[in-house]
């Protein structure tokens, strides 16, 4: 006889995303939310985070004329793990077929309507699913519910439910999973490989260095790439994705974080500690300003980002240059 609620071992006793005040942890909140899916698995073989997501910090301009912008350079995270997919076409045994999965122990990945979903912000009722830009990991269940790890920032208190005393675990009803996954469907399990080897701050510092200077529409050439669209699209809309400034934002905090660990190891990381600390400052004032958009004039909008984002370029190349005399 099958069990009628089932918990994998391994994600009982942990509160993740969570630090050791108690408050959301700033550093998980970072990254994106399938890396912080990797990060649950990561962080209970003692792998740091920091060590392992400090990649490249250089934006990548994107753009179509009409829609353009910044986002982060893709890193293959995913090269560490073992991804294998459950299913993709949300029939009725999906939940059984999560069920079986995680009676082998085997965290599931899901990808699903998020807005169709009571316990989440993008909840809408009696709607049929518009957004499937997230992810979580369903790590066991019972009779009526999936238990689910994500940030505590994407649920709205007062229709989340957790396990007991576990904060960081979520009970969402299998009626609205189900009825979800009917409307998008990507299930897989994470496993890690085995085999993450850092590779140290002077092979980042390198290539990263280099990607600045030299990789297209990477870096310089993508501010300035950026810049002259906003010059070209002054008055009109400028579509400028929140989340991808944050994220970049979070890139140069990861890097910051890392140089800070191993400042004890290599004194001239001190040439740099100023100028990484300036550029995370001048990144957080450029998100600050994209979430202020809809509350400015566009060409007003336009002429404020285009002069911040030329901040962010200045002590870009003086982060650089400093990198450049180090390595």
């Amino acid at each position: 006889m099958l069990k009628e609620s089932y918990l994998i071992k391994e994600f009982a006793k942990r509160n993740y995303h969570y630090a050791d005040n108690g408050e959301p942890d700033e550093v998980v909140n970072l990254i994106d939310c399938w890396d912080q899916i990797l990060y649950v698995v990561l962080v209970n073989r003692g792998i740091d985070i920091v060590d392992f997501f400090c990649g490249d910090i250089s934006p990548e301009f994107y753009g179509d004329g009409e829609r353009f912008g910044l986002r982060r350079i893709e890193e293959d995270v995913n090269q560490y793990f073992k991804l294998d997919k459950v299913m993709a076409d949300g029939s009725e045994d999906c939940i059984d077929e999560i069920e079986r999965n995680i009676r082998k122990d085997l965290p599931i990945a899901m990808t699903t309507m998020f807005d169709m979903l009571p316990n989440y912000d993008w909840y809408e009722e009696e709607i049929i699913g518009s957004h499937n830009g997230h992810s979580n990991m369903i790590v066991g269940y019972d009779r009526d519910n999936v238990y689910v790890i994500d940030s505590p920032l994407v649920f709205v208190e007062g229709r989340d439910k957790r396990l007991g005393t576990n904060k960081s675990i979520h009970l969402i009803g299998k009626k609205y999973v189900r009825d979800a996954l009917k409307a998008y469907c990507d299930l897989m399990t994470v496993q890690y490989a085995g085999n993450f080897v850092d590779k140290g701050l002077p092979a980042k510092l390198k290539n990263i260095e280099y990607n600045y200077w030299n990789r297209p529409a990477t870096g310089r050439k993508a501010f300035e790439e950026y810049i002259d669209s906003v010059e070209k699209a002054k008055g009109r809309e400028i579509h400028i994705d929140l989340y991808e400034m944050h994220l970049l934002y979070g890139r140069h905090e990861l890097l910051r974080l890392y140089i800070k660990k191993h400042l004890s190891e290599n004194d001239g990381l001190r040439k740099i500690e100023h100028p990484i600390e300036k550029c995370c400052e001048e990144w957080f004032a450029l998100k600050m300003l994209v979430q202020r958009k809809g509350l400015l004039e566009k060409r007003e909008f336009a002429e404020r980002i285009g002069k911040q984002v030329e901040n962010v370029m200045a002590y870009e190349d003086k982060l650089f240059d400093a990198i450049h005399c180090l390595v």
